[in-house]
């Protein structure tokens, strides 16, 4: 993509540009005072648009006829760069040049974008940053976004408790036709999530598989429910967040299993399926 339109912060042609690109810039945009730039050995750092000259970018110094004629737009800073120091292009005016020489070279780094200048970032604290703008106060926020938790598994617990789940009565409710609505996974009741977590005879059995303390329960719990009851079984936080990873991995593994049978025709005993979340489970713990 990069190949494509050399960098997020270039305004997108909107005939050009696919929709998955579109929103890359606007979330770029939207953080970029966020991204720092160092200047290195063959900087992929693109000269026009990127913000690297003393967090500002030189499209943004130049106007008119003078942005466009100053530097190709597909310029990296590896080509300005030559044997350590600066080899400006003699087109840029003297003011611009001398911005520029105050920007420092770096010899050792090998990162050339980091995020708040930190190198050892994480996609976390991108997302941390991205919805800490939400005011939403939810009881179950941290028993999905647990310690110990996996994106994977989180996530879809996170829609399935949001509605996000493309069951049949989620279809039905945007008046889709649907030929068969039933549950892929009992053939005996409407495909909802409630019923798919845990109402469903096969996803009750699986979680009291895995969690043999939900076999106490007199009527069966959703998702929500779940959590609570995991969050109030344990003393210690590492078994509680481990028996979270576990439910996660559950949801997820139903919902696979379930677009499985729905649309591969192939099904897994409730054994199976046990086993594929405790070796999914097992390889998360231990790395």
């Amino acid at each position: 993509m990069l190949t494509r339109y050399s960098s997020p912060w270039k305004p997108c042609p909107p005939s050009l540009s696919s929709g998955f690109w579109k929103s890359i810039c606007s979330t770029a945009d939207k953080f970029k005072s966020n991204f720092c730039f160092q200047v290195g050995l063959n900087s992929p750092i693109d000269c026009f648009w990127d913000n690297w000259v003393l967090n500002d970018s030189i499209s943004s110094m130049l106007t008119g006829q003078a942005s466009s004629s100053v530097i190709g737009s597909n310029d990296k800073l590896a080509n300005w760069v030559t044997d350590g120091v600066w080899s400006i292009p003699t087109s840029l005016n003297t003011s611009l040049k001398n911005l520029i020489y105050i920007v420092p070279i770096s010899h050792i780094s090998h990162y050339h974008i980091t995020w708040e200048n930190n190198e050892n970032a994480t996609f976390k604290d991108f997302y941390k940053e991205y919805f800490s703008d939400l005011d939403v106060d939810v009881d179950w926020y941290n028993l999905v976004w647990h310690k110990r938790h996996s994106i994977r598994y989180s996530s879809r617990s996170w829609i399935a408790i949001n509605n996000g789940l493309k069951t049949a009565a989620a279809l039905l409710y945007r008046n889709m036709k649907i030929d068969d609505t039933s549950c892929p996974l009992c053939h005996s009741h409407l495909e909802k999530t409630s019923h798919l977590l845990f109402e469903c005879d096969y996803s009750f059995q699986l979680l009291t598989l895995i969690i043999p303390q939900f076999k106490n329960f007199y009527l069966r719990p959703n998702i929500i429910q779940a959590l609570h009851f995991i969050s109030g079984l344990y003393s210690d936080s590492d078994t509680t967040n481990a028996t979270l990873l576990i439910l996660h991995a559950a949801v997820y593994y139903l919902w696979n299993e379930r677009n499985s049978r729905k649309f591969n025709g192939n099904a897994s005993c409730v054994t199976s399926l046990k086993r594929k979340v405790i070796r999914a489970v097992f390889l998360k713990l231990n790395t």
